[in-house]
């Protein structure tokens, strides 16, 4: 599934947001990714489930694309922190950081995350 954020950003720097996002039981908020123009990227958000019987994880991987849609970029999912049984509802803070070639800072204009479960 393919989600995509509102942006905005100051010079040097190019930030996405995402408003609360769920699939199935599981449930994203407050998540932003930030590139900066010399190649770094840093993604957090705040994650939780519904679930009651076991362990789950958000997965998260990103496409970073000209407004036409070439992919310039493409980081792979990563599993986001284990949410253990603790009770519905229980949020997670996570945040992971990856890097891009610096050159194609200025021709990203779209980021598309790449949920998974």
């Amino acid at each position: 599934m393919a989600i995509f954020p509102s942006v905005g950003g100051r010079r040097g720097f190019k930030c996405w947001t995402w408003s609360d996002w769920t699939i199935g039981d599981l449930h994203l908020e407050y998540g932003t990714l930030t590139l900066e123009s010399r190649g770094r990227a840093h993604f957090e958000c705040v994650t939780y489930t519904t679930r009651r019987n076991g362990p789950d994880h958000w997965w998260a991987g990103f496409s970073l694309e000209t407004r036409e849609g070439v992919k310039l970029h493409a980081e792979p999912p990563r599993a986001g922190i284990a949410m253990p049984d603790d009770g519905p509802g229980v949020r997670y803070r996570w945040s992971f950081d990856f890097s891009y070639e610096a050159s194609n800072f200025a021709r990203i204009a779209r980021v598309v995350q790449n949920a998974v479960r």
